[in-house]
């Protein structure tokens, strides 16, 4: 059995890696699910649909999400507001390493939100891309809620 068999994958940037994603075949990354055990102990973890991502995150960028998390948000409580339909902002959340921060191995990580595409927050989705230091680059889509929660556990934690 290969292994990346049996839907997890070590991220190399991990204490626990084994594993390059270079070796891993397509088939296997298809179907895997990240999972990750930060070397500095922590880690954020975001759930969605039926994917679970791991990744070392560091709890200022955590609050600094969070915050845009809580703007956008408040954007959708104005848009209900509005007597006339108007263009809203974007949230756009980055963060690049390199930045002063810490996280090895994320290289990249952006959120994006766009709220004209939406009603209200609990139907809004974000596209979450991120990119390892070794390469992998994962992009995805997924509820606002969701990741709000996540985040607020990480912060809890």
């Amino acid at each position: 059995m290969h292994a990346f068999h049996g839907r997890s994958l070590h991220i190399p940037s991990c204490s626990t890696s084994r594993h390059s994603f270079a070796n891993a075949p397509r088939s296997c990354l298809r179907h895997a699910r990240p999972v990750c055990q930060a070397a500095t102990g922590t880690s954020l973890t975001f759930n969605i649909a039926e994917t679970s991502i791991t990744f070392p995150f560091d709890k200022d960028q955590a609050r600094q999400l969070s915050s845009s998390i809580t703007e956008l948000i408040q954007t959708f409580a104005a848009k209900q507001k509005a007597e006339r339909p108007k263009r809203w902002k974007m949230m756009e959340y980055k963060y690049q390493n390199g930045d002063g921060h810490s996280n090895k191995g994320l290289e990249f990580f952006e959120v994006v939100c766009n709220p004209n595409a939406y009603a209200t927050a609990f139907d809004a989705k974000v596209l979450i891309t991120m990119r390892s230091s070794q390469g992998l680059k994962v992009t995805t889509e997924g509820r606002l809620s969701n990741l709000k929660g996540d985040v607020d556990t990480f912060l809890d934690s």
